[in-house]
Formats: structure tokens, sequence, C-alpha cells
């Protein structure tokens, strides 16, 4: 039984380079999204520890809640008192359990116009960054994803019997066949 193969190099079709050129522009889109994101969260920390300075900090109490759009969550609504006037301030985070109203809730306003707070606990400080880290890491990935993709194909066809599981001598002509555009395109590209 004759055990001979035959390698055909295949260049790639223009699905492939179609595939090549989306992966690395969406991996360009996400790492810029997770630069930016990264940006503003620097300049939010920033922000929040120049505020954690200047700010006077009380308790408040939990008074109410806001729901979203569906009613499925919430977001807790605060009430504090500076000089004998009550604020209220509505939190931007929202959740299926959130503190139970009466709950105090230590925040920080500013003693020039009481009615800029902070959060004393601001979860955006430490979820904006790994968000920030795991955006651009998926662009990092994506670009190199669509680099990685080779410009051309090695295959290696066999000229053995097919009850081997291998192709026959004509049926790999049929496959040079079918191919022979792609095989004339380039010089060498077949080996024996």
């Amino acid at each position: 039984m004759e055990n001979d193969s035959e390698t055909v190099i295949v260049k790639n079709d223009k699905n492939t380079a179609v595939a090549k050129i989306v992966l690395i522009v969406m991996g360009i889109i996400f790492f810029l999204a997770g630069i930016g994101i990264g940006i503003f969260t620097v300049h939010k920390i920033n922000d929040y520890k120049e505020h954690n300075k200047t700010y006077t900090e009380i308790v408040s109490k939990v008074v109410n809640y806001k729901y979203n759009d569906e009613h499925t969550l919430r977001a807790i609504i605060i009430e504090y008192e500076v000089d004998g006037t009550t604020y209220q301030k509505a939190s931007n985070t929202y959740s299926k359990f959130p503190k139970k109203i009466g709950t105090e809730v230590k925040i920080k306003y500013n003693p020039s116009n009481p009615k800029e707070m902070i959060w004393s606990n601001d979860s955006d400080n430490i979820v904006l960054p790994i968000v920030s880290v795991a955006i651009t890491l998926i662009g990092v990935f994506l670009i190199a994803l669509g680099i990685k993709i080779p410009k051309d194909v090695e295959v290696v066809v066999s000229t053995a019997n097919k009850e081997d599981g291998l192709y026959t001598s004509p049926e790999l002509e049929k496959i040079k066949e079918e191919n022979q555009d792609i095989l004339n395109d380039t010089d060498n590209n077949t080996v024996n």
C-alpha cells in the first residue's frame, strides 16, 4: 500500500481577510474604550480623593428608594441635615437588595455647598478600574487574534487508499481541480 502524501498550500479567501480586519478594528475599539474608561476613572478617583480631604463626614439615613425603569432594582435615597437644612440625595447604584429604610449611611458633604456630597464608601472606585482593565485586555486579545489569523493554510492530503480514511489519487486530483484558481495565484504553491 502506497503511503505518499502531498502538501498543498491554500491561500485564505476574502472572508478570512474581512474577519481579520473586523477583529483588529473591534480590538482597537475595545482597547480605546478601556483606555478612555481608565482615564475617566483616574480623574474620578482623584476628584474623590480631593473631596474626601475637604468634605465633612456625617451620618445620613435611608428614607426612600428610586426605582429603575423596569421597577426591578432600587437605589437608596438618603437624607441628611446641615445647619438646620435637610437635603436628599439618590444613589446612582441600583440593587435588588438595597439598604433598608432607616439604615444609617456615612456621607461627606461640601461645607461651602452642602448640596454637594460624596459617599464615604464609593464602590465605583473599585469597580471602574477593574472594568477598564478588562475592556482593555479584551481589546488586546482581539487585536492579537486578528493578527494571528494565518495568511495561508497548509493542507496535507494523502494519496493512500480511502480505507485508511485518506484520499485516493483521483480524489486528490478533484480537490486540486476545485482549488486550481487558488493554487495558481502564487508560485510554488504545491510541494510534493
